[in-house]
């Protein structure tokens, strides 16, 4: 098992590292060394979780050898200069400061928190590869309020004999020692009649690692309800984009309330809340009663009532919310509370609703529709994670380490969560250059500009346009191409148009799209998004010719979801995910950061509203995209079609990795040939699947528009019988650069795309002659709003190369083979 130095630390790693998880490692460790938080951004794909585990646990082995040398240096009141060596080693591999550290305490314990528990999984996976498997670990079970309810009382009366066969399962060897998701943990403790939670409770106060959901951190009632202790540990917060959104949402009070206003929203300032309470007595002094009195409510109704969800969870979520209003979280006296509150806003809103009752309330065999009064509901909201971050960091954590593939753009990430980071890091892909085409398109086939804004998203011609785009895309991306749109609205209404029958002989866009590939479309129903997946799974496996799995960004799809190899060759994100723009929670947030920003002296250390806004959206991009390039020997393409995305400011919020690879292309035949050569190229060079030959689907097109990459001009051929050239011949012609023609789809008579020369070379060519010599340069060009004119080499991609050769082949307008001169 390989072994690296890193920092004076000797890291075991299970296969040999790429130099970004090297990189990663170091980034980590040095922030443990210095006592300091670190962001750290390493695409999806890269290795991040498991140099993230082995880093901290290496470290971690080496201040525990460091303290075992202090207990030895007592024993022995004058150690020999062997030992002072040592010592010197591992104080400089411990700390940058080795004088400040206190090795009496017991060493710091490692909190591993991600979003859902099967990222946790996956991670406890990845650790089970290394040799730190042998570690104590705590795995958080998942934890539901009415099984809590139902679990306390059968404790509570010594009626649960799985907890009775805790003592007896924990010395066990398959349990002692063992490194066991939660999965593995109930599996044992229904062979063993244990109970898998109190098993892992077992283990805390001498674990070196535990794993646990965000809010278990993020949450004081949490940590004091699983006793958790964070004096000098290490909290590491895994998949960290979400986070900023998780520290807000600590607080929402959801509860029907009559008011005497009548007007449809009200907002108040945070403290108000306490004022409205205060009318129902409901105060400091008195809420210890009245969580007594709401506590033993919640278990009568969770233990006596079958329908535990509907009755109990109201309860419960109200009593939630009124221990953080009255526990320390926001102070323990008014004056702390008066300060905390300023970064809360209360709203109120009003909407009418209609409740439907069980026959079980009834007595009858059918559900019921009463008209309710207008339903209000109470939000209580926290605009600044800031907030939460510093009770964390008022704990005397050693290090905070914010980990994911998709923070960028770091400083305003930094910002808004307003604590020092003195580490910072954005990683590079482990893929090569060539393992990648990233585009923008500016156009669609047929010249409508891709703009999913919302004066245009709405537009039948734009549809119609992006139907045509993703038409030609699926013909020759092989296996599974994935297509995130801004909203579910969005989305539907989309399909809604390419489904309707188009007047005259001219096929539907969902008619050609199934020609193509099968489509899925992501559902919101969590249990029918599992069956939607194994579907998909399924046709990617059995189907030769793949899927299209239409999705939503900030969907499930987006969120975690692994589209490995065939799963994913493409990701297509159809327009900018801006949150809605009149939502009032987005309005607040917008005007509390201003005020925020304006009040402030040092106004670089704050986001402005709008500034935040547009990070919201790239955001989700940059998560949707993450779907694809999974691994080092993966491929496939990132496919931006919205000309809002040529913006620099939009580019300059993409991940790094994605930054230097991307390319705008101002109309569709710039780089469809392109895009199609890429996934020849990377089938021969990859050893995957054979794409089919174009068929011609000659019903389905009332025009088909060939696009020679080698010239400006454009040839329309609607009863050519040109082939692209077979894999065999390909492969006869290994040396020579072939440029192939591409059958772009349209709806419409021929249209006078046009492209540059210049386009033609911004991919790095992979086939070159022996006797030939590739000169590429790359320089980067500001975008150019003039016209390309016929003959003109003016380009205004972001990235151009020019290359020189002695001879290029290509392929002519009857299908031959020809060789042309080109200079540099």
């Amino acid at each position: 098992m390989p072994e690296y130095l890193i920092k004076g630390i000797k890291v075991r790693f299970p296969y040999d590292a790429y130099s970004c998880q090297k990189i990663l490692m170091e980034k980590l460790i040095t922030s443990l060394q210095s006592n300091t938080n670190a962001l750290l951004e390493s695409p999806t794909g890269t290795g991040k979780t498991l140099s993230l585990l082995c880093a901290a646990l290496a470290w971690r082995e080496a201040y525990m050898a460091r303290q075992q040398h202090e207990y030895y240096v007592r024993e022995n009141k004058k150690p020999d200069k062997f030992n002072k060596e040592l010592l010197d080693t591992l104080n400089a591999a411990v700390s940058i400061s080795p004088n400040s550290e206190n090795y009496s305490r017991p060493p710091p314990v490692i909190y591993y928190a991600s979003r859902t528990h099967s990222q946790l999984s996956q991670a406890i996976n990845e650790l089970k590869t290394t040799t730190y498997k042998h570690v104590i670990f705590l795995n958080i079970i998942k934890s539901n309020a009415a099984l809590t309810a139902v679990c306390r009382d059968k404790v509570k009366k010594k009626r649960c004999q799985y907890i009775q066969g805790v003592d007896a399962a924990k010395i066990l060897p398959d349990f002692d020692g063992e490194v066991l998701d939660i999965e593995d943990l109930v599996k044992f403790g229904k062979k063993n009649t244990a109970c898998p939670y109190f098993l892992s409770r077992e283990n805390q106060n001498s674990a070196d690692i535990i794993f646990l959901p965000y809010n278990y951190l993020v949450d004081a009632n949490s940590r004091k309800a699983q006793n958790l202790n964070l004096d000098n540990a290490i909290l590491i917060f895994d998949e960290a984009h979400n986070l900023a959104r998780i520290f807000e949402d600590l607080l929402k009070v959801i509860n029907e309330v009559n008011f005497p206003y009548t007007t449809n929203e009200i907002n108040k300032p945070g403290e108000w809340i306490y004022e409205l309470f205060e009318k129902a007595n409901l105060n400091s002094e008195t809420f210890g009663h009245v969580h007594n009195i709401m506590e033993a409510a919640h278990e009568v109704l969770t233990t006596a009532i079958s329908n535990k969800k509907l009755n109990s969870y109201a309860t419960h979520h109200l009593l939630t919310s009124l221990k953080i209003l009255f526990g320390d979280t926001l102070g323990n006296n008014k004056a702390e509370r008066a300060n905390n509150t300023k970064y809360y806003k209360v709203h109120i809103s009003r909407e009418q609703a209609a409740a439907s009752f069980p026959s079980s309330l009834l007595g009858k065999s059918s559900y019921r529709k009463k008209t309710q009064a207008p339903k209000r509901t109470l939000s209580f909201w926290c605009f600044s994670p800031g907030l939460a971050m510093k009770d964390l960091t008022g704990r005397n954590c050693r290090s905070i380490i914010l980990a994911s593939g998709t923070l960028a753009p770091l400083p305003s990430f930094a910002a808004e969560l307003q604590i020092d980071f003195k580490v910072q890091f954005e990683g590079p892909h482990v893929i090569s250059s060539d393992q990648a085409f990233v585009g923008i398109i500016k156009k669609g086939p047929t010249g409508i500009a891709l703009n999913s804004s919302y004066n245009s998203r709405s537009n039948a011609n734009y549809q119609q346009e992006l139907g045509r785009t993703i038409v030609n895309f699926s013909r020759f991306i092989p296996d599974g191409l994935i297509v995130f749109f801004p909203s579910y609205g969005v989305m539907n209404d989309c399909i809604e148009n390419w489904k309707r029958p188009i007047v005259g002989s001219n096929p539907r866009i969902w008619d050609m799209l199934t020609q193509n590939k099968e489509l899925i479309i992501e559902p919101k129903n969590k249990q029918e998004f599992v069956k939607t997946m194994t579907l998909f799974h399924k046709t990617i496996s059995e189907q030769g010719r793949g899927s299209i799995f239409f999705a939503v960004c900030r969907g499930k799809v987006s969120e975690g979801i692994d589209f490995t190899d065939a799963r994913g060759r493409a990701v297509i994100i159809t327009g900018i995910p801006y949150p809605p723009f009149r939502d009032p929670k987005v309005i607040l947030k917008r005007e509390y950061l201003d005020s925020t920003r304006k009040q402030s002296c040092n106004k670089s250390k704050f986001v402005s509203g709008d500034d935040w806004y547009k990070q919201q959206a790239t955001r989700a991009v940059n998560q949707a995209l993450g779907r694809v390039l999974r691994h080092k020997k993966d491929y496939g393409a990132i496919l931006l079609c919205d000309e809002r995305f040529a913006a620099s400011h939009i580019i300059a919020q993409l991940p790094i990795w994605v930054r230097s690879l991307v390319t705008v292309y101002e109309n569709f035949g710039q780089m469809h040939g392109l895009i199609h050569n890429f996934f020849q190229e990377m089938n021969l060079k990859m050893g995957g699947i054979n794409i089919k030959k174009t068929d011609k689907r000659s019903s389905f097109t009332t025009s088909a528009t060939s696009i020679h990459l080698d010239q400006l001009s454009v040839r329309t051929n609607k009863n050519s019988k040109n082939e692209q050239p077979s894999l065999a011949h390909n492969k006869r012609l290994k040396h020579q650069r072939i440029e192939y023609e591409s059958e772009i789809v349209t709806t419409s008579t021929t249209s006078n795309l046009r492209s540059s020369s210049s386009q033609t070379s911004s991919r790095k060519k992979s086939k070159f002659d022996e006797n030939e010599s590739w000169m590429s340069t790359s320089t980067v060009k500001s975008e150019s709003s003039s016209a390309n004119t016929a003959g003109s080499t003016t380009s205004s991609s972001l990235h151009t190369a020019q290359f020189t050769s002695k001879k290029v082949v290509k392929r002519n307008a009857l299908g031959m083979l020809v060789e042309k001169k080109s200079g540099s």
